[in-house]
């Protein structure tokens, strides 16, 4: 096993590993839920769906709203990017579909590397091309249907905001939220 490597590939995606970054997030005041690779190819959102709505009704919307992180494990070994692989953009569209309030719960975490606006257009757009960039650590994707996605996602924010009675700053800072992940351009480190 070379130096970079964990115990479970590129990215360690033991249990215990998974839980101690669950904890720090927690700790930072996001949530951290890796989606299993026996779900993702199964379909089974109830779990992740009922963890969302247990959140919401312990800690209020306006306390979970663009601090959550979905992880895919199981895809470690795997070279290709999520928008790649079919059955995590199959997860991805049928959570979108069964969550209204998705664009508002995901977070934006560029300091670490996490990006959920930018994951869920790439999750359900239309890939036009992919240009990987190894030396910025991703890549820069055009999406055919980006504006009517980011359009959607901005029109379910807003309807996040007055379902959940969220004070229109609240609502705002989502809003910009969304746009700086979905508009993130690579720079390197």
């Amino acid at each position: 096993m070379s130096p970079e490597r964990g115990p479970g590939g590129p990215f360690d995606e033991s249990f215990a590993t998974l839980r101690l970054v669950q904890h720090e997030f927690e700790r930072l005041g996001y949530f951290f839920y890796p989606i299993a690779k026996e779900h993702l190819e199964a379909g089974v959102t109830d779990p992740l769906i009922n963890r969302f709505k247990t959140q919401i009704k312990k800690r209020g919307m306006a306390h979970v709203a663009g601090r959550v992180t979905v992880t895919f494990s199981g895809y470690a070994e795997d070279e290709r990017e999520i928008f790649a692989i079919p059955e995590i953009r199959a997860y991805w569209r049928q959570l979108n579909a069964e969550v209204p309030e998705l664009p508002a719960l995901v977070a934006y975490l560029p300091e670490f590397g996490f990006n959920g606006p930018g994951n869920h257009l790439v999750l359900l757009g239309e890939i036009e091309a992919a240009t990987p960039h190894p030396d910025l650590g991703g890549y820069h994707v055009s999406i055919a249907d980006a504006q009517g996605l980011v359009e959607n996602a901005l029109t379910r924010i807003r309807d996040v905001g007055v379902a959940y009675r969220l004070r229109p700053t609240t609502t705002r800072q989502l809003i910009d939220q969304f746009i700086a992940g979905a508009t993130h351009r690579l720079h390197p480190r």
